[in-house]
C-alpha cells in the first residue's frame, strides 16, 4: 500500500515529464506566426498590420480534433498558447479605412476546415517613415544639449589634466580632475589593498558572470516576442528535463545580487560598529542619502534616452507599437524610478522593467539600516529582528499564493510568451519583484556577513570533509533549487513551498561558496572567480545591468523577418549582446557613474570612520556595494 501511494505521489509530482501532445497532433494546428515581407510592403507603398487572432470551436462545438489538441496545450505551461495567433500582413492604404470589416471577412472562414472559428482580437497598422527626427520635442533637445555640453566638459577636463603641472589642487581643480578620462583610467587600474575587498574578491567574479547570464536571459526570452518560423524549438527546450532545468536558472540570478548587496552593506555596518563603537542616526541617514544619489545619475540618463522620440528611429517601423509603450511609460511614470517604488506602485508600468531590482534593493537596503540601528540602540538581538522579518515575509507569501490562482514562482515559459502579458502577470508583479519576495535572501546576506566578520581570519572549511561539504553546498543547493522549480505543481501546497523557499536555498548555496572562498577555499573555482578580467569587468556591472536591456530590446525590435531559431543563431546574437552591452556599460560608467560618484564623495558628507571601508575607498573598484542584477 505504501509503495502504491509513493508511486501515485511521484507521478503527481513529475507528471509534466510526460509529453501529452505529439508532433503529429501539433501539425494539425494553424501556425502561430505568419508574416509577409514588411520591406516589400513599404516599397509597394502599403501599410503593414500586426494582427492578433483568437481561435475558438466553430459553432461552440468542442469535438474537433484540432480544438482538443489546443485545449491540451493550454493546460501545459511548456507550450505556446495555440489558441492565440500572430499574423503580419500587408494592406493597400485604401483598405485601411475598412480594415476591421475586411479582417472579419478574411478570417471568418479561414480555419473552417479544422472546425475552428477565428476572431480578430486586435490589430495595429504601421506605415514606414511615420516616426522621423523632426519629432524631437523640447525635452529631447534639452537632453541632447546637456549631453553635448557634458561631453565637451569631459574632453576639456581630460586635456587639462594631461597638460597641467602637478601643483596642489584647489576645489575647482579637484572637480575638473574627477571628470578626466585619464584620471578615471588610472584609478581603474590602481591595485586595491582593502582587506575586505581582497577577502571577498570572488564576489566580483560572481557579479560579472551573473550579469552575463542576465543578458543571456533577456536575449533568450526576447525570442518569444518575435515572429518565429519554428516556435517548436522553444517548446522542446521546456519539454526536455535537462534543458528546462538549465533555463530555469534565469529566474534565480538576481538572488545572487540581493545576497551580495546585503553581505557588503552588513560588512560595512559591522566595521563601523567595530571602529566607532556606535551607529548613530546621522550615520544611517548619510548612508541612505549617499546610496540614493549614487544610483540616480545613471537611472536619469537611461530614462532620458528611453523617453525620447529618437527611440522610434532605432527600431523597425513594424514594432513601433512596442516602442511606443516603453516611451509612454518613461514619459508618464518616470517619477516612480526616482522614488524607487516602481516595484510596488503600478508594477505593470515600469520604465525599463529591469529597474525593478533597484527599487527592491534600495527598499531592503533601508530595512537593513533600520534593523542595525534598532538592534544597536534598543539592545535587541539582531537575529530576533531578522527572524521577525523572515516570518512576516513567509506569512505574506503564503497569503498571496493561497488566496490567488496563479502560477506561483515566476518561470520564463512559452505560456507567457508576450512582453506585455509577462510584465503584467501576477507572477511578475506580486511573486517576483516586490521586496517581500526577496527579503529572506537579503536577511541571509546579513547572517553570512556577520559570520564572515566574526571569523575573518579563519579558514572555516580547511579540513577535507568540510571542503567536500562546502563544494556540495556551493554547487548542489543552487542546482537543487533550480531543478525543483523547473516543475509546476498542481498541489497548491507544493507550489507555495517552492515559491517561498526555492530562492533562499539557491542563495544559501551561493553564500556558502563566497564564505568558503573568503577563507581561501575553492581551488580552481576560486581562481576563476578572482581572475583579473572578471574583477575588471565587475566595475561596469551596474551600468551594464541598466543598459543591456535596451541593447537586447532594440535588437529584437529591429527584426523585420521571421526568425529561425537554432543553437548557433542563439549563440551568435547572445555574443553580440554581451559585446555591445559591456561596451555601452563601460562608456556610461566612465563618463557618468564614476565621475559623479567621486563628485558626490567630494561634495556630500560621508560616514566618519577611522579607516576606509568597502564603500568609502576612493578606488572605484572597491565600490562593490552596487545595485546590480536581472
Amino acid at each position: 500500500m505504501a509503495n502504491r501511494l509513493s508511486l501515485v505521489l511521484l507521478l503527481c509530482l513529475f507528471e509534466p515529464l510526460v509529453r501529452c501532445v505529439s508532433d503529429r497532433e501539433l501539425s494539425l494546428l494553424p501556425k502561430i506566426h505568419e508574416m509577409e515581407n514588411p520591406d516589400e510592403c513599404s516599397k509597394n507603398n502599403g501599410v503593414f498590420c500586426k494582427i492578433t487572432v483568437m481561435l475558438s470551436p466553430f459553432n461552440g462545438t468542442n469535438h474537433s480534433e484540432a480544438w482538443r489538441v489546443i485545449e491540451e496545450t493550454k493546460e501545459d505551461y511548456r507550450y505556446f498558447p495555440r489558441d492565440k495567433l500572430f499574423h503580419g500582413r500587408c494592406f493597400k492604404k485604401n483598405q485601411v479605412d475598412r480594415l476591421e470589416e475586411n479582417l472579419k471577412f478574411s478570417y471568418d472562414s479561414k480555419y473552417r476546415n479544422d472546425s475552428l472559428q477565428a476572431n480578430v482580437k486586435s490589430f495595429a497598422c504601421f506605415e514606414k517613415g511615420r516616426y522621423i527626427l523632426d519629432d524631437l520635442d523640447y525635452w529631447d533637445m534639452l537632453f541632447i544639449s546637456i549631453g553635448v555640453i557634458y561631453g565637451v566638459f569631459i574632453f576639456l577636463a581630460t586635456v587639462y589634466t594631461y597638460l597641467a603641472s602637478k601643483e596642489k589642487a584647489n576645489f575647482v581643480i579637484q572637480v575638473v580632475t574627477i571628470f578626466s578620462l585619464s584620471t578615471i583610467w588610472k584609478e581603474l587600474r590602481k591595485p586595491i589593498k582593502n582587506e575586505d575587498f581582497q577577502n571577498l574578491k570572488s564576489i566580483q567574479g560572481i557579479r560579472t558572470i551573473t550579469i552575463m547570464l542576465i543578458i543571456s536571459m533577456h536575449a533568450y526570452y526576447g525570442n518569444m516576442l518575435t515572429f518565429l518560423k519554428n516556435p517548436e524549438f522553444m517548446e522542446n527546450i521546456y519539454i526536455n528535463l535537462v534543458t528546462r532545468t538549465v533555463i530555469t536558472i534565469f529566474t534565480f540570478l538576481v538572488q545572487s545580487f540581493f545576497l551580495i548587496s546585503a553581505w557588503l552593506l552588513s560588512t560595512q555596518l559591522n566595521n563601523i560598529l567595530k571602529r566607532n563603537g556606535d551607529l548613530t542616526f546621522k550615520d544611517v541617514f548619510l548612508m541612505a542619502f549617499n546610496r540614493y544619489f549614487r544610483l540616480i545619475p545613471v537611472v536619469a540618463v537611461l530614462e532620458a534616452a528611453l523617453r525620447s522620440n529618437l527611440a522610434y528611429n532605432m527600431v523597425s517601423y513594424i514594432n513601433a507599437d512596442m516602442m511606443k509603450r516603453e516611451v509612454d511609460i518613461c514619459r508618464y511614470s518616470w517619477w516612480k524610478n526616482f522614488l524607487f517604488i516602481q516595484n510596488i506602485y503600478e508594477p505593470d508600468k515600469i520604465c525599463s522593467s529591469v529597474t525593478w531590482y533597484l527599487a527592491a534593493d534600495y527598499q531592503l537596503y533601508l530595512l537593513t539600516l533600520g534593523l542595525y540601528y534598532l538592534s544597536h540602540k534598543m539592545k535587541i538581538n539582531r537575529n530576533y529582528l531578522i527572524s521577525v522579518v523572515v516570518v512576516i515575509t513567509i506569512a505574506i507569501q503564503v497569503t498571496i499564493v493561497s488566496q490567488t490562482d496563479f502560477q506561483g514562482f515566476l518561470r520564463l515559459i512559452p505560456r507567457t510568451a508576450n512582453l506585455e502579458d509577462m510584465l503584467m502577470s501576477i507572477e511578475f508583479t506580486i511573486s517576483y519583484i516586490p521586496p517581500w519576495c526577496n527579503s529572506i535572501t537579503y536577511m541571509m546576506g546579513i547572517i553570512f556577513a556577520t559570520i564572515y566578520c566574526n571569523h575573518k581570519n579563519e579558514r572555516l572549511f580547511h579540513h577535507t570533509v568540510k571542503k567536500i561539504l562546502w563544494l556540495v553546498c556551493f554547487l548542489g543547493l543552487p542546482v537543487l533549487a533550480i531543478f525543483i522549480t523547473s516543475f509546476q505543481y498542481d498541489i497548491r501546497f507544493l507550489e507555495m513551498m517552492v515559491s517561498i523557499f526555492a530562492r533562499p536555498v539557491f542563495a544559501f548555496g551561493i553564500g556558502i561558496g563566497i564564505l568558503g572562498m573568503a577563507g581561501k577555499t575553492g581551488g580552481l573555482i576560486r581562481m576563476i572567480l578572482e581572475s583579473e578580467p572578471l574583477i575588471f569587468l565587475a566595475n561596469f556591472c551596474y551600468c551594464v545591468y541598466l543598459f543591456h536591456y535596451a541593447i537586447v530590446f532594440l535588437r529584437i525590435l529591429q527584426q523585420e523577418e521571421m526568425a529561425e531559431l537554432s543553437v548557433f543563431y542563439i549563440a551568435t546574437y547572445t555574443f553580440k549582446d554581451y559585446t555591445f552591452s559591456f561596451v555601452l556599460g563601460a562608456l556610461v560608467y566612465i563618463t557618468v557613474e564614476h565621475p559623479l560618484v567621486q563628485l558626490q564623495k567630494l561634495v556630500f558628507p560621508q560616514v566618519s570612520t577611522k579607516r576606509p571601508s568597502l564603500e568609502e575607498s576612493t578606488k572605484p573598484n572597491s565600490e562593490i556595494i552596487h545595485s546590480n542584477s536581472t
